[in-house]
């Protein structure tokens, strides 16, 4: 570890000390230190900045709840980092189970006059939008919808490694699995979003 990670982990261990005893100044500084990470983790495993934003509220309402009874066996940023992630995963799946059943609602139960009960989507417009800025904000939804697809086993260690910047011992100690393990997933992880991507990117020129 680091001059700097170590600093930071004892700034958090101290934070963490008089947040335990209810110091909501401590808390705040917590929170305003990992706000970003954690709705990046949520974001990237969502999709949906609104969705990403209520997980990340929740998160840091189980850090508030929950900071008393931590023990302090790992670093904060490991337990919240613990935290943050499993807790995007289960929003995942929640919410896509959740998009399932409604979909199989509308199928079984379509509306009598098929024409009138339609969705209707406003194509936005981009006219406006300078064309690098587009094609940028499109690479990036392409990469956001590409690693949607990818596995959680895989998915989760790509974003922290590759996202995130986390060393793979922290990856290790965050997801509780060694560290050959971890290279191992990311590697994988890194073989399914470009086999994603190249896909994507042949069906585009495609059309």
């Amino acid at each position: 570890m680091d001059e700097n990670a170590k600093d930071s982990a004892a700034q958090d261990e101290s934070l963490v000390m008089q947040a335990k005893k209810g110091d909501e100044r401590a808390m705040n500084t917590l929170i305003t230190k990992y706000q970003n990470f954690v709705f990046n983790l949520a974001y990237r495993h969502l999709n949906d900045f609104d969705e990403a934003k209520e997980c990340s509220q929740e998160i840091f309402i189980s850090l508030f709840n929950g900071i008393r009874s931590f023990q302090m066996r790992s670093s904060f940023k490991t337990w919240l980092y613990r935290v943050a992630v499993n807790r995007a995963i289960h929003e995942y799946h929640r919410r896509k189970k959740h998009s399932k059943v409604l979909y199989l609602r509308e199928v079984r139960n379509p509306g009598k006059n098929e024409i009138s009960d339609q969705k209707e989507y406003d194509i936005p417009d981009r006219s406006h939008v300078p064309y690098n800025e587009m094609e940028k904000k499109e690479r990036f939804e392409m990469l956001q919808k590409a690693i949607a697809g990818i596995k959680d086993i895989y998915k989760t260690p790509l974003i922290l490694r590759d996202l995130e910047g986390m060393s793979y011992e922290d990856i290790s100690e965050v997801l509780e699995i060694d560290i050959g393990t971890v290279k191992s997933r990311i590697s994988r992880g890194r073989e399914s979003l470009r086999s994603i991507l190249f896909k994507k990117r042949d069906e585009y020129e495609s059309t």
